[in-house]
């Protein structure tokens, strides 16, 4: 009867594991869903789609996103050299 006991808890000890590792896939799967919505929103923010590949459009965007990063860098030291001599 011990030995039941022992096995049954092995076999429910098994099924938790199992039922986390699964919802923790679960959980990876739908971060990297709304994580690749919104890097698809942003690259069509920046401009039509530069290619049929995507890697090669991802690519563009990237560029674009360092473009766009740089311009707005620009923009606030060049208020804040109007604000500091004003």
């Amino acid at each position: 009867m011990s030995k039941m006991k022992e096995l049954y808890t092995m076999e429910q000890e098994i099924a938790r594991d199992t039922e986390i590792r699964l919802l923790e896939r679960i959980d990876e799967s739908i971060k990297q869903r709304q994580k690749n919505a919104l890097w698809r929103l942003w690259s069509k923010a920046l401009g039509e789609k530069a290619s049929d590949c995507d890697r090669e459009s991802d690519k563009v965007a990237v560029i674009r996103t360092a473009i766009a990063a740089i311009n707005l860098a620009t923009c606030l030291f060049i208020i804040a050299s109007i604000l500091r001599h004003w």
